[in-house]
């Protein structure tokens, strides 16, 4: 986790780990999701796929999803 002489570490978290806490956190059309390390935005992709296979969306709730769900900030500028 990161090299000496430099700010800090990278971690990647593996893609099972981000669906299983997707699974507990069960997000709902309307919420907010907000990763603060976002890296490669692997919670953020993962959530958008639990919540648009979802039976019966509206385009009111796709067009929510699009626009008003998902935020992110990440530390390493170099990768934006």
């Amino acid at each position: 986790m990161g090299n000496a002489g430099r700010n800090g570490g990278e971690y990647y978290t593996p893609r099972p780990l981000i669906r299983a806490m997707i699974d507990v956190l069960q997000p709902q059309i309307g919420e907010t999701i907000y990763d603060g390390a976002a890296g490669s935005a692997g919670f953020l992709c993962e959530a958008y796929d639990y919540l648009r296979q979802r039976e019966g969306l509206s385009t009111s709730d796709l067009t929510t999803l699009q626009t008003s769900t998902f935020y992110a900030k990440e530390k390493n500028h170099s990768l934006m």
